[in-house]
């Protein structure tokens, strides 16, 4: 039988370890004579000692026990030609590795060290090279004043801030492509809508248009293999993200412009950031900012100003009061949808999976709620209407939803409400170009002032308090 197995570097204190250390090399004999019959500690992960035989390569050394090198070739004929060596003399940093760690990195890891390593110093001395003059001249000035030490601190805290900087500015980049993409698909649904009025129920078209985008989410959902199950309490938070976010939102805007012109509802809507300050103040304590709040007030004004005209022709009457009602139910639980939609989130629910689950129980609410108010289960089997439900299932759907709820992740939940001040804006520029609409000098105005807003509260914080106060 060979000898039992010596406990590992890791399985025993610092002082066994030196202790071990000396016992190989073989310097304190009275050491070796009183540990020699030292038993096996436990391997790892087993239960019973793990015991080595004796192989070929083990070298006896005079005087010594039998010394295992492990497949060493060379170093193991060097050790029977001239004994173990005493010092750092002929052998390299890694043969002076203890026998048992020789071999604990295969050679695919040891190569790929050294390929991190070789990187690491040419990515160093591209820096020192790039930045060979901001560093001599920091040594200088801290030689002169504060000391060689801090000044090159310093430098290379400048160094740190500039890359910051570089991925904050690639992080702004990507959110206003999301900001983008949901404006100039939003501001071209109302179009595709128009094709859906007439026969056909307003809360029939929201419901079959949600329920055929949720279809198409669960089925690339099941092509991806992406799980679509959820706890009964996770669904709860679903069916109120369908409602607010999807449903009812919906119907309570068709039926808004039903009574009053698309000018009031879309003065509405350009509340919804000062909302959405509000709802996170409320229920995630989120300081409510002067930045935020300066801007939602300079979209709800150049709002105003661009639909003034249409605003100055409204009447009291039942019909304005119902139109005001319903628009400011609709703004409010659209708000509470995206303050849901910012929990969910929070929680660590998927994209996909609970938009495709939003988007079903939207549609079923909106079914719902049109089989209650007795309207017909009708469909309109025409080129024109299909092909509007289409555009409006797949991009303002789940294209423009999948970007709102990413940008909702990234600037949160008032700076992403700003997309309902830029959609009017920007559906007046569709409007001009499919329909004539002509722009006049309050329009201008409320323009300018819109986009003002919008760049102040896109503007990404500086300091790390800003950064915290994100809504």
């Amino acid at each position: 039988m060979g000898q039992a197995r010596l406990a590992r570097p890791q399985e025993l204190p610092r002082a066994r370890r030196r202790s071990r250390r000396r016992l190989h090399a073989g310097r304190d004999e009275g050491h070796r004579q009183r540990h020699q019959d030292q038993p096996a500690l436990p391997h790892r992960r087993q239960d019973r000692a793990r015991v080595r035989r004796s192989a070929r390569h083990a070298v006896p050394l005079p005087g010594r026990r039998s010394f295992r090198l492990h497949g060493q070739g060379k170093l193991r004929a060097d050790v029977a030609r001239r004994g173990f060596p005493r010092g750092p003399v002929g052998l390299s940093p890694a043969e002076h590795r203890r026998a048992d760690q020789l071999l604990q990195w295969p050679r695919d890891r040891r190569r790929a060290a050294a390929v991190r390593r070789a990187r690491s110093r040419r990515h160093r001395a591209r820096h020192q090279e790039r930045h060979r003059h901001e560093l001599l001249q920091a040594g200088e000035d801290g030689d002169r004043h504060h000391g060689a030490g801090a000044a090159l601190h310093q430098q290379g805290r400048k160094d740190q801030d500039r890359h910051r900087r570089r991925q904050v500015h690639g992080a702004r980049v990507v959110d206003l492509q999301y900001f983008a993409i949901c404006v100039a698909i939003w501001s071209t649904t109302w179009l595709a809508i128009t094709f859906q009025l007439g026969s056909v129920a307003p809360e029939m078209s929201v419901a079959y248009r949600f329920l055929l985008a949720s279809l198409l989410i669960f089925t690339w959902c099941r092509l991806r293999k992406l799980p679509l199950r959820f706890s009964a309490r996770e669904h709860a938070w679903l069916v109120l993200f369908g409602l607010g976010a999807f449903g009812v939102s919906y119907v309570f805007v068709y039926y808004a412009e039903q009574h009053v012109a698309s000018g009031l509802v879309a003065v509405g809507y350009s509340a919804s950031p000062l909302l959405g300050m509000l709802g996170m103040r409320t229920f995630f304590g989120t300081p409510m900012t002067r930045r935020v709040a300066l801007a939602s007030m300079l979209g709800i004004g150049g709002i105003v100003a661009i639909f003034y005209p249409e605003l100055s022709q409204l009447r009291s009457g039942t019909d304005t009061a119902k139109g005001a009602l319903f628009t400011a139910l609709s703004v409010v639980i659209s708000a509470f949808g995206s303050i849901v939609a910012h929990r969910n989130q929070r929680a660590g629910m998927p994209l996909w999976q609970g938009m495709g689950w939003g988007m079903f129980y939207g549609g079923l609410s909106a079914l719902l709620i049109g089989l209650g108010a007795g309207k017909p289960l009708s469909f309109l089997p025409t080129p024109a209407y299909m092909l509007s439900l289409a555009y409006l299932a797949m991009f303002g759907s789940i294209i423009a939803f999948a970007s709102y709820l990413t940008l909702l992740k990234h600037i949160g939940v008032a700076r992403a409400g700003y997309i309902g001040v830029m959609t009017p804006i920007a559906a007046l520029f569709v409007s001009a170009a499919f329909e004539g609409f002509r722009f006049h000098a309050l329009t201008w105005l409320g323009i300018m002032i819109s986009v003002a807003g919008n760049v102040l509260i896109l503007k990404t914080p500086t300091s790390a308090p800003a950064q915290r106060e994100r809504a």
